[in-house]
């Protein structure tokens, strides 16, 4: 049997919302600025 993985519900969702694989993150330029709960917090820079 596979481990299964636990996403966590909310009311109210985002549009920025997006729950992935962190290396996805990674690879587009992201850095992780905060980890807390096994949930990170990812930041980039966008240049139009």
């Amino acid at each position: 049997m596979l481990p299964s993985r636990g996403i966590p519900l909310f009311e109210k969702r985002y549009e920025w919302d997006y729950k992935g694989p962190y290396r996805l993150y990674e690879k587009a330029g992201f850095i992780k600025v905060s980890e807390m709960d096994g949930k990170a917090v990812m930041r980039g820079e966008f240049s139009l």
